[in-house]
């Protein structure tokens, strides 16, 4: 992600082509993921974590960030910004997820982290449209249209396709 982040930023293509190439990543990100030997009748356990667990997952996403943080004057606030988001909080979701419910629900996270990146993409575009006629106001245009997309994502995410959630059979 880094290197990738880091040969991006020097890109300065024009909205939607940039926003074209984020739909691609996602898609193919999202092809990619689907793993034919993945097990779907197998239920996860619901686990109960520890007492900890919740504190050491703010530890781990704030020291990731605090790192960021402290190499912005080396790299620069922009790149510092574009490596902050996203990545801190999926490998902080997978890696616990993965720990207390096993490697099906991690996937089930990636999956929606995935599919969930088309709602800031579809923000940042209507921003980057409508703010120069729209001033403040884009922001609002924004958030709908990313709220509109999230709801739309969900919808697309399957009901159950590791098992994370099904009940045993009681028959």
């Amino acid at each position: 992600f880094a290197a990738a982040t880091t040969v991006l930023a020097c890109l300065n293509w024009p909205a939607i082509s940039t926003f074209l190439l984020v739909l691609a990543a996602l898609v193919a990100g999202f092809a990619l993921t689907r793993r034919t030997g993945r097990t779907t009748d197998e239920p996860v356990e619901a686990a109960n974590p520890p007492g900890w667990d919740l504190p050491l997952r703010m530890i781990v996403a704030t020291g990731v960030v605090m790192g960021i943080i402290a190499l912005a004057p080396v790299i620069g606030p922009h790149l510092a910004g574009l490596l902050s988001p996203f990545p801190v909080f999926g490998v902080v979701m997978a890696v616990f997820t993965h720990h207390t419910h096993g490697p099906n629900a991690a996937i089930a996270v990636l999956d929606g982290l995935v599919m969930g990146l088309a709602a800031p993409a579809v923000f940042f575009l209507a921003l980057a449209l409508a703010l120069p006629s729209l001033g403040f106001m884009a922001f609002a245009v924004a958030a709908l249209a990313a709220l509109a997309t999230q709801a739309g994502t969900m919808f697309a995410i399957p009901a159950d396709n590791t098992g994370a959630t099904a009940e045993p059979d009681r028959a």
